[in-house]
Order: structure tokens, then C-alpha cells, then sequence
């Protein structure tokens, strides 16, 4: 199955993890980049240095050291809910509430 992500517009295969979990991990990283002054694809990458959710490699043409990104649009449903508990931690240290699933899907 084919799903293009309302929020970065990308297309993904993934039928791991619901539409709803994605939409989840959005707001949670959306809200967090608002109060701390990131738009949504900066947000991703910091928290992806922060989490770990990278790897160094060498650019073999030219030797140069580059950072990939692990893609959240990869993660199964398990990866990903690790990641939105990692974000909401960090954001509850920084005095950033974010609302639960249940509590943001009643609204």
C-alpha cells in the first residue's frame, strides 16, 4: 500500500504503523517545533541527532564525513512509538506539554 503523508507530502509504503500514529508523530513534533522555534523538517532532524536516529558515512568520491538521517516514514509501528515517547519526554524537560493520543484525537 502507498501512502502520501499529509504533512511532508511524501509517498511511503508502510502498513505497519496506522495513518493515525503518523499523523500523531507529526503533531507531537509540530508542537515541539513551535515552542521551540523550528519549522516540522527541522524539528525531525533534531530530534533525530538527539535519539540517535542517524549514522555517519563517508562520501567515497570525495571523503567527506555526511550525516543520514534515519527516515520516520520507515519506522513500523513499534520504532515509531518509541520515537513519539522519546518526544514527548524531551518536550515534558523542556516544560512543553504534549496531549496525549487519546486526549489530541477527542478535540
Amino acid at each position: 500500500m502507498i501512502y502520501t503523508c499529509s504533512h511532508c507530502g511524501q509517498a511511503n509504503e508502510f502498513s505497519k504503523r496506522s495513518s493515525r500514529m503518523n499523523k500523531y508523530l507529526h503533531v507531537c513534533i509540530g508542537i515541539l517545533g513551535n515552542e521551540l522555534g523550528y519549522d516540522i523538517e527541522e524539528m525531525k532532524s533534531v530530534l533525530k541527532v538527539h535519539f540517535g536516529y542517524y549514522k555517519m558515512t563517508v562520501n567515497k568520491a570525495t571523503g567527506e564525513e555526511v550525516i543520514t538521517y534515519a527516515e520516520t516514514s520507515k519506522m513500523n509501528s513499534k520504532e515509531c512509538g518509541t520515537f513519539i515517547e522519546q518526544i514527548i519526554r524531551f518536550a515534558s524537560e523542556q516544560g512543553i506539554l504534549i496531549s496525549s493520543p487519546e486526549e489530541y484525537f477527542q478535540k
